[in-house]
């Protein structure tokens, strides 16, 4: 089965939608949504749980005489690269799935602005 073809792109109508929803504050209340969706995604919550249960750095004996300190900055050196990885992939998945959630909110938002665009600019 073949794609179906693109659509042209309006890079001007594109640069006045997005300039549009930064001066709307629309991003920013994006941002903020897709960072609360994050926070309370289980599966983010499990993995971090699981990346941190298995942690090395706290299996170590070095662990024991480790201050504090030292063991959250061993223990974030360790996960932090698994753990940034995984957030991206749940932030990119809460944006590109339109069906529901922050990102059928961004959708909407950006087809609305863009009608809207298209009305004032004619394009």
């Amino acid at each position: 089965m073949t794609p179906p073809p693109s659509l042209p792109r309006n890079l001007d109508l594109e640069r006045d939608v997005i300039t549009a929803l930064k001066r709307d504050g629309a991003l920013d209340a994006l941002r903020a949504k897709t960072i609360e969706q994050i926070a309370n995604d289980e599966r983010m919550k499990t993995f971090t749980e699981f990346a941190v249960r298995g942690s090395s750095t706290l299996r170590s004996e070095r662990a024991r005489a480790a201050s504090r300190n030292e063991l959250i900055e061993a223990l974030y050196r360790e996960c932090e690269g698994s753990v940034l990885e995984e957030a991206r992939t749940r932030t990119w998945e809460a944006l590109t799935t339109t069906a529901e959630g922050v990102g059928r909110e961004a959708y909407e938002r950006a087809f609305e602005r863009a009608a809207k665009e298209r009305e004032r600019g004619g394009s």
